[in-house]
């Protein structure tokens, strides 16, 4: 049966929305501001992207407004008369003029992070780091257990009494949820599962995961009613912990931890990171944003020196743009072996660029140094953490 009468329509309206998306991107942005005025971001492209930056670009507990302003066609003039003002501008997609590409600086939406699998989980010759150990330790006090479940029948009840109440509870406005549909689609893949962590014969945690070719993936997490009490007690140590022993049990050499905000101050990265885990060589595409920054801004000044954006240079490398130089973290010599280059911001902008690769923005090589110490050989230090 011919269902050409069918995809025909479909491709107008995906057309049409394609049109509407790209005129509304250059014809409208989002002005965010703090209810003072004193602070403010624009965003091109997009309107849910708003939470994600007001959080990074606002001082703590900032009451805030969002306008949308209608305009002509945005020039690149018009966009650094907006920079002037505010210090940033988000583009989402391809919402940049075409002129600005040489100064944006792109960033990802998420990162992903994988470790080896463990091949020694307890006794005097397990790796573990110092903060690795006391989560262990915490588990074991709480006396929480595991056991596995298959097939889709688990989906409901996971979805509304864990995933959706823990995300909502973790992330407030800016919570994006997977649908029910998607989940189960998920569930009835060959090698999925759900890992649910018992207190007792209470089921008050779960972990969605899935044995692929590439390693055992650690997909959806949730505790009850997103209690924080259980978390507390140290419920999502003992995910990853009992995660840990599964994985060595089904045989995989890898855990694909899934994928967190690209800062490194951003706390569930450095929660994976201290648990072994590393930025991953293979991760996925995600999406970006584009980011027009005028560093000599206060308040942009003030976002560069909070946020240490973790991002894809020349050769897909992994690259930092910090205030701070990597002996400032706590990461192991593992971890930071993976980013090829660290980009440290400076007070002033140089009179002459230092920097002068084309994975640098060009309105930013005078703001930035090239740290030059991610290869020094002893960070012995940093593994008994």
């Amino acid at each position: 049966m011919s269902t050409g009468g069918l995809s025909r329509p479909v491709t107008w309206l995906r057309a049409a929305r394609a049109s509407i998306d790209k005129w509304a991107s250059r014809r409208l942005h989002v002005v965010m501001r703090t209810l003072d005025g004193s602070t403010g971001f624009v965003l091109f492209g997009g309107f849910n992207a708003r939470h994600r930056f007001a959080t990074l670009y606002f001082p703590t507990g900032a009451a805030t407004r969002t306008n949308v302003v209608v305009h002509r066609a945005a020039t690149a003039d018009d966009c650094r008369s907006l920079l002037d003002r505010y210090g940033l501008i988000v583009f989402c997609g391809n919402s940049a003029p075409r002129e600005l590409t040489p100064e944006l600086l792109s960033l990802p939406l998420s990162v992903d992070m994988e470790m080896p699998t463990p091949t020694v989980l307890e006794g005097p010759t397990a790796s573990w780091s110092r903060s690795a150990k006391a989560n262990i330790a915490r588990v074991k006090r709480s006396g929480f257990g595991f056991d596995i479940a298959t097939g889709e029948e688990w989906v409901d009840e996971f979805y509304e009494r864990m995933f959706r109440p823990a995300m909502h509870n973790r992330h407030l406005a800016e919570a994006r949820l997977e649908s029910r549909r998607t989940l189960t689609r998920y569930a009835k893949a060959a090698g999925s599962e759900l890992l649910r962590i018992l207190d007792g014969e209470r089921y008050v945690a779960g972990s969605v995961n899935r044995s692929t070719p590439d390693g055992y993936q650690l997909y959806k997490l949730g505790n009850l009613n997103g209690d924080e009490q259980l978390l507390k007690r140290g419920v999502v140590s003992a995910m990853y912990w009992f995660n840990f022993q599964r994985a060595a049990a089904l045989g995989h050499q890898r855990l694909l931890l899934g994928s967190v905000a690209p800062f490194l101050e951003d706390g569930v990265l450095v929660y994976k990171a201290y648990w072994g885990a590393r930025l991953s060589r293979n991760s996925r595409r995600f999406s970006e944003f584009h980011l027009l920054l005028e560093p000599s801004h206060p308040a942009c000044r003030r976002f560069l020196h909070a946020n240490s954006a973790v991002t894809t240079g020349v050769n897909r490398d992994a690259i930092v743009f910090s205030s701070r130089t990597p002996d400032d973290f706590d990461f192991s010599s593992d971890f930071l072996g993976d980013i090829k280059r660290w980009y440290v911001w400076r007070d002033r902008p140089a009179a002459v660029p230092e920097v002068r690769s084309e994975e640098v923005p060009q309105r930013l090589r005078r703001w930035v140094t090239l740290h030059q110490s991610l290869a020094a050989p002893s960070r012995g230090h940093r593994q008994s953490r």
